[in-house]
């Protein structure tokens, strides 16, 4: 068919259509709520012509925009001048598809012009190409739009466009293979909008994406780490994406944090109406309502790709933990939100993460580096017990590997109600402690043990009111001088141990060297251990011996002895004293 085929073919339609009351701004209307929503189908055209720059140039009458993409050919202005006509219809890789994209236009103009290639043509009554007149030889393709709608003012049409072009956003340029540049100048300002992208070495379908917005002096960067998945529907290769926003923290190391809510949008290429309620971004070839503003999910194509989204990004957390960006705060980026499980896109989303964390795949870092499962990490309720216990401390109490911590209440609620993942506190410390536990620590973890205790007031009280004693009054904590170890009580609740005296004594007494610490003696005080007394320990275990006139003593042993009577004799009372020579062996 010839152009001057379809001028006719097009005029004949036109006045076809008028009879029935054809009425272009009520299509319109109820295509496109935002009328400079054809900045979007301009650049899905020229994405899809392969172009690589894109220009908007605001003048007070007319906008015009310029593009390196491939040239019109005749399918082209069939298809952008035919109501459900596209030359992209069968190709789920170009954006467009519906034959109306091109349409959105006419919310502010009513003759496009469109020059490129061999053609040089305006469009009129909707969809009626004219041919016109013009000299130049062009290696790029210019749409001019004056501003002559029929209904907005000049002046009107040129706030919305201004708007737009102001606002045009960084995103834009995010999930488009072929355009990394966009231009744009208005009579009071510029603006450029310009992408990068590099290919992660030894990751497949991965990329770091930075774009870089300017306005006036005003400049923006942002980055991206953009994964992808290639998938088949109908024998067409296409693919699912997923973008993590990405930034440098206080250290200068690469963090992925959330996104703002603004931009929890489902995007087809180019951001649609549908929120997500993810912290990131999804794009997918998903099939759109005409205005591509929606997205029925109910339908089969779309149940696909939403599904092998969501295994994009349950397999995107292995990728993430290769290139260091996953530990726990990362968390905070996942759907973890139960409020949004019953949401399709959260939900189907949220399933898989789940499913992949819970696997046996190592996906949980700890505190203090490494990886381990769900199965094998503890969460501590408080940082003393980290500061106290290692990830031997843990394999040996717990059986556990590694810890892992946060301050998020959503994240922590989600490590404990969804991942099951075992929290712990002093008090479960303090039922594991085991003899063989204590033993193996030296007596520098022993002062800090007893620091921590003394903020653990519960697990070592004597009985209160209704209140049973402590766990650890039973539980062998205290190290003598003979670094053999003993619990504070004996079965019936005694204090079994003492502090130590200046001279030997025959009662257990704790190791002096760890009460040289003053915390340390004061959690043991308060303990309710006291020095033994000596009118008792001379009586108990001096005494006994002098008794019986054959045992043989050492020198030091005796001086030991004869010290200790000399000191009960005068610490004590007149009746104590008398006591004490009745005691002795008659010489």
């Amino acid at each position: 068919m010839s152009l001057e085929s379809l001028i006719e073919k097009r005029r004949s339609w036109v006045k076809a259509n008028l009879d029935n009351n054809f009425d272009i701004d009520s299509i319109l209307a109820g295509l496109y709520n935002d009328p400079s929503h054809f900045v979007y189908e301009i650049l899905q055209n020229a994405e899809d012509a392969g172009a690589k720059e894109v220009s908007f140039i605001l003048f007070n009458n007319r906008l015009e925009i310029v593009h390196d993409g491939k040239d019109f050919d005749f399918n082209d202005i069939d298809g952008i001048t035919g109501i459900g006509i596209s030359t992209k219809k069968d190709d789920l890789n170009k954006i467009g598809k519906f034959g109306v994209g091109f349409k959105s236009v006419f919310a502010i103009t009513q003759t496009p012009i469109i020059q490129s290639g061999a053609y040089h043509i305006d469009i009129h009554d909707f969809v009626v190409p004219k041919k016109l007149s013009s000299n130049i030889s062009l290696n790029k393709t210019i749409i001019t739009l004056p501003f002559n709608h029929s209904t907005r003012s000049s002046q009107e049409v040129f706030h919305i466009v201004d708007r737009k072009l102001q606002d045009i956003g960084l995103k834009t340029l995010l999930f488009l293979s072929n355009i990394n540049e966009i231009k744009w100048k208005s009579p009071s300002t510029s603006g450029h909008y310009y992408k990068t992208s590099e290919r992660i070495k030894n990751v497949s379908n991965t990329h770091k994406i930075s774009i870089i917005s300017q306005k006036g002096k005003e400049e923006l960067l942002e980055e991206y780490l953009v994964l992808s998945r290639p998938i088949e529907i109908a024998g067409k290769k296409l693919k699912v994406e997923v973008a993590f926003r990405n930034e440098k923290d206080s250290k200068g190391k690469q963090k992925i944090i959330p996104i703002s809510d603004q931009d929890s949008k489902l995007v087809v290429f180019f951001p649609t109406e549908k929120v997500t309620y993810l912290n990131f971004i999804i794009q997918g070839p998903y099939k759109t309502t005409p205005n591509r503003e929606n997205i029925p999910l109910a339908d089969v194509q779309n149940k696909v790709i939403l599904e092998e989204t969501g295994r994009l990004v349950a397999d995107s957390l292995t990728i993430l933990k290769r290139l260091d960006y996953l530990n726990i705060d990362f968390f905070e980026v996942l759907p973890i939100n139960i409020d949004h499980r019953d949401k399709p896109i959260y939900g189907e989303i949220y399933n898989n993460v789940k499913d992949k964390l819970l696997s046996s795949e190592r996906l949980i870092r700890g505190i203090h580096g490494g990886f381990t499962n769900t199965n094998n990490a503890i969460l501590s309720r408080g940082k003393d017990l980290i500061k106290l216990l290692s990830q031997k401390d843990l394999k040996i109490l717990f059986n556990k590997e590694i810890w892992i911590d946060t301050n998020n209440a959503i994240i922590r609620d989600y490590l404990i109600k969804i991942l099951d993942i075992k929290e712990i506190d002093f008090e479960a410390f303090a039922e594991n402690i085991t003899d063989k536990f204590i033993r193996r620590k030296k007596d520098s973890w022993l002062i800090q043990f007893y620091r921590k205790l003394l903020d653990q007031r519960s697990l070592w009280r004597d009985s209160y009111k209704w209140y049973g004693p402590g766990i650890l009054r039973q539980k062998p904590i205290i190290r003598l001088k003979d670094n053999k170890l003993i619990t504070p009580c004996d079965p019936q609740g005694n204090i079994q141990v003492y502090l130590p005296t200046k001279t030997k004594s025959g009662y257990k007494t704790i190791k002096p060297s760890i009460i040289k610490n003053p915390d340390a003696l004061k959690f043991v005080k308060e303990l309710g251990l006291t020095k033994p007394d000596i009118f008792a320990e001379v009586k108990e275990f001096v005494l006994p011996k002098y008794i019986n006139d054959a045992i043989e003593l050492d020198l030091d042993e005796y001086y030991s002895d004869f010290e200790k009577l000399l000191i009960a004799y005068a610490s004590e009372g007149s009746d104590k004293k008398r006591e004490l020579l009745s005691e002795l062996p008659p010489v």
